[in-house]
């Protein structure tokens, strides 16, 4: 083993992709679980291919986020798998391990996705430091960019207004912590790299009405008019406020860079060329 070889899960997820290239960047020689060839739900595959990489680092990134994941009965089974992940990797000699968190996990423990992630931050704590490894949970907040699944709000709104259709949404009052895709790239980074111990907020720290979000957009394509508010009515798993509570100087040594407004250009741009 050398110390700077990292497995990867979720590498060609939305987050990961920006994630690996700031790794590789970093010196990391990254090594990725690509879930077409493994699957990591069984114990028996993930075991063979830490046995061939060796890593002394481990982000786990891959969480199953299908359409109902909120409520699905998958999110028991990723629990069981992540635990089985960090154990072998801690068996195997691994040193830093660092998962993907939700801001559900503190938020909407209601729902079953946040009640499994909250479940998860606890016992995979406990185990890391009962074996004197270093363990780091990065909390995200609502994440967006280029990239995005197509059903997601930006891009929704995005593409609607591009091919000139109505925009369908709530009345826009939940508050949320919007916080672009290539910082959380960068934040998840650095959490490998400083090989620092305990759970981190990944998010801005400011609450924006999601309105004021579908408004920029609507003002950066100027067409306003397509947008219809109190259209859709709020789902019962959708919390009204969820905003990071992280300090003004990071403790990881991160700070977002990317403002709303240029992050909103970027997806409009991205959809101009790639959106349907």
């Amino acid at each position: 083993m050398t110390f700077n070889q990292i497995l990867v899960t979720g590498a060609s997820g939305f987050i990961g992709r920006h994630t690996i290239k700031r790794l590789m960047e970093m010196g990391f020689e990254v090594y990725t679980l690509n879930h077409r060839t493994t699957d990591l739900l069984n114990p028996v595959e993930t075991a063979r291919e830490l046995e061939r990489v060796n890593p002394s680092h481990l982000l786990h990134l891959a969480w199953d986020v299908s359409p109902g994941y909120l409520v699905s009965a998958s999110n028991e089974r990723w629990v069981q798998a992540s635990l089985g992940l960090l154990d072998q990797f801690i068996e195997a000699g691994g040193k830093h391990a660092v998962f993907a968190g939700s801001s559900f996990d503190i938020y909407a423990t209601t729902t079953q996705y946040g009640k499994c992630k909250s479940d998860l931050l606890r016992e995979a704590t406990k185990r890391a430091q009962e074996c004197g490894v270093s363990f780091a949970w990065g909390r995200v907040f609502q994440v967006y960019g280029p990239g995005e699944q197509q059903g997601r709000l930006i891009p929704y709104v995005i593409q609607s207004l591009l091919n000139n259709n109505p925009a369908y949404c709530t009345t826009g009052a939940q508050v949320r912590d919007f916080v672009y895709v290539s910082d959380v790239g960068e934040a998840f980074a650095r959490l490998c790299q400083q090989e620092l111990s305990g759970d981190f907020d990944v998010g801005v720290g400011v609450g924006i009405p999601v309105k004021e979000v579908v408004l920029e957009i609507g003002r950066q394509l100027d067409k306003q008019e397509l947008l219809h508010f109190g259209e859709i009515v709020t789902g019962k798993t959708d919390p009204a406020y969820i905003v990071s509570d992280r300090p003004v100087v990071s403790p990881f040594d991160w700070d977002p860079i990317v403002s709303l407004p240029e992050g909103i250009a970027k997806c409009i741009e991205y959809w101009r060329q790639y959106g349907k």
